[in-house]
């Protein structure tokens, strides 16, 4: 069943057996480019991908934010979300064109 954007598993009698019902869930990382000198003494970069620590959720086509004890930061009202930094990330709205940032909290910053 489905209530206010949330799924949940019901039996037969109407209990709720698992309240909180997901259909995937995705590490959030973010690359930097790190610097460092060779054997030959030139300097070079690699990509480093960096954990922030929070997970995308999606529940039906929509994402949400949810950290490692899997506490909903957000409903799950954005058609996608990406990192930027460790505290920082994308969130694409369900329209596919606008955007908002949210911080680490799930809060729209403005």
């Amino acid at each position: 069943v489905s209530k206010a954007g949330v799924r949940m598993q019901m039996d037969y009698n109407g209990s709720v057996i698992n309240s909180f019902v997901l259909d995937d869930i995705s590490r959030l990382t973010y690359t930097i480019k790190e610097r460092f000198e060779n054997r030959e003494g030139e300097l070079e970069y690699i990509d480093k991908e960096i954990d922030t620590g929070l997970f995308a959720y999606r529940v039906g086509g929509r994402y949400g934010l949810m950290d490692l004890n899997c506490h909903r930061l957000t409903e799950p009202l954005y058609k996608s979300i990406t990192a930027v930094e460790k505290n920082m990330f994308r969130a694409t709205l369900i329209d596919h064109y606008s955007e908002v940032i949210l911080n680490a909290k799930g809060d729209v910053m403005k």
